[in-house]
Protein backbone atom coordinates (compact mmCIF):
# COMPACT_ATOMS: atom_id res chain seq x y z
CA UNK A 1 0.00 0.00 0.00
CA UNK A 2 2.36 2.41 0.94
CA UNK A 3 4.45 2.04 -2.81
CA UNK A 4 0.82 2.73 -4.21
CA UNK A 5 0.16 5.86 -2.43
CA UNK A 6 4.35 6.84 -2.91
CA UNK A 7 3.57 6.08 -7.02
CA UNK A 8 0.02 7.98 -6.94
CA UNK A 9 2.07 11.01 -5.47
CA UNK A 10 4.87 11.00 -7.84
CA UNK A 11 2.26 10.92 -10.52
CA UNK A 12 -0.19 13.32 -9.38
CA UNK A 13 -2.64 11.55 -8.25
CA UNK A 14 -5.02 13.33 -5.79
CA UNK A 15 -7.07 10.58 -4.44
CA UNK A 16 -7.09 7.44 -3.99
CA UNK A 17 -10.23 5.27 -3.95
CA UNK A 18 -11.17 1.40 -2.95
CA UNK A 19 -13.77 -0.89 -1.70
CA UNK A 20 -13.44 -2.99 1.25
CA UNK A 21 -16.02 -5.54 2.46
CA UNK A 22 -17.61 -4.11 5.75
CA UNK A 23 -16.64 -7.07 7.87
CA UNK A 24 -13.59 -7.42 7.08
CA UNK A 25 -12.14 -5.80 10.30
CA UNK A 26 -8.04 -6.57 9.38
CA UNK A 27 -8.17 -4.87 6.13
CA UNK A 28 -10.53 -2.24 6.82
CA UNK A 29 -7.59 -1.41 9.57
CA UNK A 30 -5.08 -1.77 7.53
CA UNK A 31 -6.76 0.73 4.85
CA UNK A 32 -7.50 3.09 8.07
CA UNK A 33 -3.41 3.10 9.08
CA UNK A 34 -2.56 4.65 6.08
CA UNK A 35 -5.33 7.18 6.12
CA UNK A 36 -8.15 5.82 4.30
CA UNK A 37 -11.45 7.05 5.50
CA UNK A 38 -14.96 5.68 4.88
CA UNK A 39 -17.08 8.07 2.81
CA UNK A 40 -20.11 5.62 2.04
CA UNK A 41 -21.29 1.66 2.45
CA UNK A 42 -23.23 -0.35 -0.57
CA UNK A 43 -25.49 -2.54 0.92
CA UNK A 44 -25.58 -5.94 -0.35
CA UNK A 45 -22.50 -5.04 -3.17
CA UNK A 46 -21.37 -8.86 -2.95
CA UNK A 47 -23.39 -12.01 -3.16
CA UNK A 48 -21.70 -15.23 -1.98
CA UNK A 49 -22.37 -18.48 -3.97
CA UNK A 50 -24.14 -19.70 -0.68
CA UNK A 51 -26.99 -16.85 -1.38
CA UNK A 52 -25.84 -14.37 1.05
CA UNK A 53 -24.46 -10.82 0.78
CA UNK A 54 -22.17 -8.56 1.87
CA UNK A 55 -22.01 -4.43 2.31
CA UNK A 56 -18.70 -2.85 1.25
CA UNK A 57 -17.27 0.00 2.43
CA UNK A 58 -16.36 3.15 -0.05
CA UNK A 59 -12.91 4.67 1.48
CA UNK A 60 -11.40 7.64 -0.11
CA UNK A 61 -7.75 9.07 0.74
CA UNK A 62 -6.90 12.31 -0.45
CA UNK A 63 -3.34 13.16 -0.94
Amino acid sequence: MEECINWCTAHGITQIELDVVKDNERALKMYQSFGFEIVGTQPKALRYPDGTYADEYMMVKML
